[in-house]
Protein backbone atom coordinates (compact mmCIF):
# COMPACT_ATOMS: atom_id res chain seq x y z
CA UNK A 1 0.00 0.00 0.00
CA UNK A 2 1.32 3.61 -1.11
CA UNK A 3 0.25 6.76 -0.19
CA UNK A 4 1.25 9.54 -2.92
CA UNK A 5 4.41 11.03 -2.76
CA UNK A 6 5.26 8.91 0.25
CA UNK A 7 5.59 5.21 1.18
CA UNK A 8 4.32 3.72 4.72
CA UNK A 9 8.13 2.52 5.48
CA UNK A 10 9.13 6.41 4.71
CA UNK A 11 6.49 7.85 7.18
CA UNK A 12 7.58 4.94 9.77
CA UNK A 13 11.42 6.00 9.29
CA UNK A 14 10.73 9.82 9.50
CA UNK A 15 8.41 9.21 12.75
CA UNK A 16 11.85 7.68 14.23
CA UNK A 17 13.70 10.03 13.60
CA UNK A 18 11.66 13.04 14.93
CA UNK A 19 11.32 10.81 17.80
CA UNK A 20 14.60 10.40 18.79
CA UNK A 21 15.11 14.52 18.20
CA UNK A 22 13.09 14.19 20.57
CA UNK A 23 14.69 12.02 22.97
CA UNK A 24 17.70 14.00 22.08
CA UNK A 25 15.99 17.12 22.98
CA UNK A 26 14.82 16.06 26.19
CA UNK A 27 18.00 14.43 27.30
CA UNK A 28 19.86 18.04 26.50
CA UNK A 29 17.32 19.68 28.74
CA UNK A 30 17.73 17.51 31.20
CA UNK A 31 21.45 17.54 31.30
CA UNK A 32 21.17 21.52 31.11
CA UNK A 33 18.40 21.39 34.06
CA UNK A 34 21.26 19.30 36.12
CA UNK A 35 23.85 21.29 35.28
CA UNK A 36 22.20 24.72 36.12
CA UNK A 37 20.94 22.79 39.61
CA UNK A 38 24.53 21.77 40.25
CA UNK A 39 25.43 25.10 39.07
CA UNK A 40 22.73 27.04 41.84
CA UNK A 41 23.54 24.39 44.76
CA UNK A 42 27.58 25.10 44.18
CA UNK A 43 26.50 28.92 44.21
CA UNK A 44 24.83 28.68 47.30
CA UNK A 45 27.08 26.90 48.97
CA UNK A 46 29.93 28.80 48.36
CA UNK A 47 27.86 31.80 49.29
CA UNK A 48 26.67 30.13 52.67
CA UNK A 49 30.68 29.71 53.40
CA UNK A 50 31.31 33.29 52.56
CA UNK A 51 28.61 34.20 54.77
CA UNK A 52 30.28 31.92 57.87
CA UNK A 53 33.39 33.19 56.98
CA UNK A 54 32.75 36.87 56.96
CA UNK A 55 30.70 36.41 60.40
CA UNK A 56 33.46 34.64 61.94
CA UNK A 57 35.88 37.44 60.83
CA UNK A 58 33.30 40.16 62.47
CA UNK A 59 33.46 37.77 65.86
CA UNK A 60 37.04 37.98 66.03
CA UNK A 61 36.89 42.04 65.55
CA UNK A 62 34.03 41.72 68.22
CA UNK A 63 35.74 39.65 70.99
CA UNK A 64 38.64 41.78 70.77
CA UNK A 65 37.57 44.54 71.09
CA UNK A 66 35.52 44.05 73.88
CA UNK A 67 38.19 42.06 75.84
CA UNK A 68 40.08 45.85 75.45
CA UNK A 69 37.48 47.83 76.37
CA UNK A 70 36.79 45.46 79.38
CA UNK A 71 40.64 46.17 80.22
CA UNK A 72 39.74 49.64 80.20
CA UNK A 73 36.68 49.54 82.25
CA UNK A 74 38.83 47.49 85.14
CA UNK A 75 41.87 49.70 84.93
CA UNK A 76 39.51 52.92 85.21
CA UNK A 77 37.56 51.78 87.79
CA UNK A 78 40.77 51.39 90.38
CA UNK A 79 41.96 54.73 89.24
CA UNK A 80 38.43 56.65 89.67
CA UNK A 81 38.29 54.51 92.88
CA UNK A 82 41.21 55.23 94.40
CA UNK A 83 41.52 58.97 93.69
CA UNK A 84 38.26 59.49 94.69
CA UNK A 85 35.71 62.60 94.34
CA UNK A 86 36.84 66.42 96.15
CA UNK A 87 39.88 67.45 96.50
CA UNK A 88 42.58 65.67 94.75
CA UNK A 89 46.28 65.45 96.46
CA UNK A 90 48.87 67.69 94.62
CA UNK A 91 51.02 65.45 92.31
CA UNK A 92 49.51 62.23 92.87
CA UNK A 93 46.85 62.28 90.94
CA UNK A 94 49.01 63.48 87.77
CA UNK A 95 51.16 60.96 88.70
CA UNK A 96 48.73 58.09 89.14
CA UNK A 97 47.07 59.41 85.44
CA UNK A 98 50.39 59.49 83.91
CA UNK A 99 51.64 55.46 85.06
CA UNK A 100 47.94 54.09 83.84
CA UNK A 101 48.72 55.73 80.16
CA UNK A 102 52.29 54.75 80.22
CA UNK A 103 51.03 51.16 80.34
CA UNK A 104 48.14 51.58 78.52
CA UNK A 105 48.96 51.34 74.38
CA UNK A 106 46.72 53.51 72.22
CA UNK A 107 46.01 55.99 75.09
CA UNK A 108 46.79 59.27 74.30
CA UNK A 109 45.92 60.64 77.82
CA UNK A 110 43.61 60.68 80.80
CA UNK A 111 41.70 63.60 82.33
CA UNK A 112 39.97 63.69 85.66
CA UNK A 113 37.20 66.18 85.62
CA UNK A 114 35.31 67.85 88.52
CA UNK A 115 31.15 68.38 88.37
CA UNK A 116 31.60 71.76 86.68
CA UNK A 117 33.90 70.01 83.76
CA UNK A 118 37.66 71.54 84.74
CA UNK A 119 40.57 69.47 84.49
CA UNK A 120 41.52 68.69 88.34
CA UNK A 121 44.35 66.29 87.06
CA UNK A 122 46.06 64.82 83.83
CA UNK A 123 48.61 62.81 82.46
CA UNK A 124 49.62 65.95 80.06
CA UNK A 125 50.42 68.61 82.54
CA UNK A 126 48.91 71.36 79.92
CA UNK A 127 45.50 69.80 80.23
CA UNK A 128 45.35 70.72 83.75
CA UNK A 129 42.58 73.76 84.51
CA UNK A 130 41.39 73.33 81.21
CA UNK A 131 37.66 73.78 81.28
CA UNK A 132 35.86 70.99 79.17
CA UNK A 133 32.61 71.63 80.21
CA UNK A 134 30.96 72.42 76.59
CA UNK A 135 31.79 68.18 75.81
CA UNK A 136 29.09 66.29 74.78
CA UNK A 137 30.13 63.45 77.29
CA UNK A 138 29.86 65.29 79.93
CA UNK A 139 26.39 66.61 79.57
CA UNK A 140 25.22 62.79 78.55
CA UNK A 141 26.92 61.53 81.88
CA UNK A 142 25.28 64.46 84.03
CA UNK A 143 22.32 63.58 82.68
CA UNK A 144 22.38 59.60 83.71
CA UNK A 145 25.32 59.32 86.06
CA UNK A 146 25.83 56.08 86.47
CA UNK A 147 28.85 55.25 88.15
CA UNK A 148 28.89 51.76 86.77
CA UNK A 149 28.44 52.76 83.28
CA UNK A 150 31.02 53.18 80.63
CA UNK A 151 30.40 55.75 78.51
CA UNK A 152 31.71 55.89 74.80
CA UNK A 153 31.92 59.21 73.04
CA UNK A 154 30.96 60.07 69.33
CA UNK A 155 34.88 59.92 67.55
CA UNK A 156 36.43 63.26 67.22
CA UNK A 157 38.85 64.73 64.32
CA UNK A 158 42.38 64.31 65.74
CA UNK A 159 44.61 65.61 62.80
CA UNK A 160 43.78 66.07 59.11
CA UNK A 161 43.03 62.29 58.91
CA UNK A 162 42.79 60.35 62.78
CA UNK A 163 40.24 59.66 65.20
CA UNK A 164 39.77 59.91 68.65
CA UNK A 165 37.85 58.01 71.01
CA UNK A 166 37.34 59.22 74.34
CA UNK A 167 36.09 56.30 77.54
CA UNK A 168 34.52 57.62 80.75
CA UNK A 169 33.40 56.88 83.81
CA UNK A 170 31.19 58.87 86.44
CA UNK A 171 32.20 60.24 89.75
CA UNK A 172 30.08 59.80 92.28
CA UNK A 173 29.59 62.66 94.73
CA UNK A 174 29.69 61.60 98.56
CA UNK A 175 25.09 62.14 97.94
CA UNK A 176 24.73 59.95 94.96
CA UNK A 177 25.06 62.72 92.54
CA UNK A 178 27.29 63.61 89.82
CA UNK A 179 30.73 64.28 90.60
CA UNK A 180 33.08 64.43 87.56
CA UNK A 181 34.42 62.02 85.12
CA UNK A 182 37.31 60.04 84.52
CA UNK A 183 38.23 60.02 81.08
CA UNK A 184 40.78 58.45 78.94
CA UNK A 185 41.40 59.31 75.35
CA UNK A 186 42.62 56.76 72.87
CA UNK A 187 43.77 57.31 69.31
CA UNK A 188 41.87 55.29 66.78
CA UNK A 189 44.54 54.11 64.66
CA UNK A 190 45.26 51.76 67.53
CA UNK A 191 42.78 49.35 66.77
CA UNK A 192 44.19 49.40 62.95
CA UNK A 193 46.39 45.92 63.27
CA UNK A 194 43.65 44.02 64.66
CA UNK A 195 41.00 45.20 61.36
CA UNK A 196 44.25 44.56 58.96
CA UNK A 197 44.62 40.86 60.80
CA UNK A 198 41.18 39.75 59.49
CA UNK A 199 41.33 40.55 55.78
CA UNK A 200 41.84 37.02 53.89
CA UNK A 201 41.52 38.99 50.76
CA UNK A 202 42.06 42.39 48.96
CA UNK A 203 39.02 42.88 47.65
CA UNK A 204 37.84 43.39 51.97
CA UNK A 205 37.28 46.05 53.76
CA UNK A 206 36.71 46.26 57.74
CA UNK A 207 35.43 49.23 59.31
CA UNK A 208 34.05 49.97 63.12
CA UNK A 209 31.67 52.55 63.70
CA UNK A 210 30.18 54.24 66.33
CA UNK A 211 26.60 53.12 67.35
CA UNK A 212 25.65 56.96 66.40
CA UNK A 213 26.86 55.64 62.60
CA UNK A 214 29.94 57.43 62.64
CA UNK A 215 32.68 55.55 60.78
CA UNK A 216 36.06 55.30 63.43
CA UNK A 217 38.27 53.72 61.44
CA UNK A 218 38.84 51.65 58.06
CA UNK A 219 41.09 48.70 56.39
CA UNK A 220 42.95 49.39 54.06
CA UNK A 221 43.51 52.87 55.41
CA UNK A 222 41.11 55.72 53.29
CA UNK A 223 41.11 59.29 54.34
CA UNK A 224 37.55 59.60 53.17
CA UNK A 225 35.72 56.74 55.35
CA UNK A 226 36.52 58.03 58.94
CA UNK A 227 33.82 60.34 60.17
CA UNK A 228 31.45 59.09 57.69
CA UNK A 229 27.89 58.28 59.01
CA UNK A 230 26.30 55.43 57.56
CA UNK A 231 23.12 55.36 59.74
CA UNK A 232 21.36 56.29 57.10
CA UNK A 233 18.03 55.35 55.50
CA UNK A 234 18.06 51.80 53.51
CA UNK A 235 21.63 50.86 54.92
CA UNK A 236 22.91 47.80 56.20
CA UNK A 237 23.78 49.17 59.28
CA UNK A 238 20.88 50.74 59.86
CA UNK A 239 19.04 47.80 59.25
CA UNK A 240 20.76 46.04 61.31
CA UNK A 241 20.84 48.12 63.90
CA UNK A 242 17.15 48.58 63.82
CA UNK A 243 16.76 45.06 64.07
CA UNK A 244 18.88 44.87 67.05
CA UNK A 245 20.02 41.38 66.54
CA UNK A 246 23.47 40.98 67.90
CA UNK A 247 24.88 39.90 64.54
CA UNK A 248 23.70 39.80 60.41
CA UNK A 249 25.08 39.17 57.25
CA UNK A 250 23.42 41.11 53.76
CA UNK A 251 24.67 41.85 50.82
CA UNK A 252 23.53 45.14 49.72
CA UNK A 253 24.62 48.84 48.66
CA UNK A 254 27.65 49.72 50.70
CA UNK A 255 28.02 53.86 52.08
CA UNK A 256 31.27 53.77 51.67
CA UNK A 257 32.32 53.23 48.01
CA UNK A 258 28.96 52.63 46.67
CA UNK A 259 29.60 48.96 45.77
CA UNK A 260 27.45 46.13 45.99
CA UNK A 261 28.78 44.17 49.09
CA UNK A 262 27.94 41.22 51.08
CA UNK A 263 28.46 42.75 54.84
CA UNK A 264 28.81 40.89 58.35
CA UNK A 265 27.97 43.42 61.06
CA UNK A 266 28.44 42.54 64.98
CA UNK A 267 27.09 44.87 67.92
CA UNK A 268 29.48 45.05 70.63
CA UNK A 269 27.35 44.35 73.55
CA UNK A 270 27.87 44.42 77.57
CA UNK A 271 25.76 45.63 80.34
CA UNK A 272 28.45 48.13 81.17
CA UNK A 273 28.86 49.76 77.60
Amino acid sequence: MQRRGRSIEQDDLGLQERRGWAWLALALLGLAATLLWGHLSRQAAAEAEERARLDGQARVVELNLMRQLQGAYAAMRDVRDDLGVGTVPAGYADARLRMLQRASPGVRKINLLDAAGRVQASSLADDVGTDLSSQPALSRARARPDAQLLYVSEPARSGPTGFAIDLALVRQAPGGGFGGLLQVTFDADYFQTLLASVRYASDMRASVAHGDGVVILVDPPDPTGPGTNVLRPGSLFKAHRDSGAASSVATGRAVLGGDLRMVALRTLQAATL
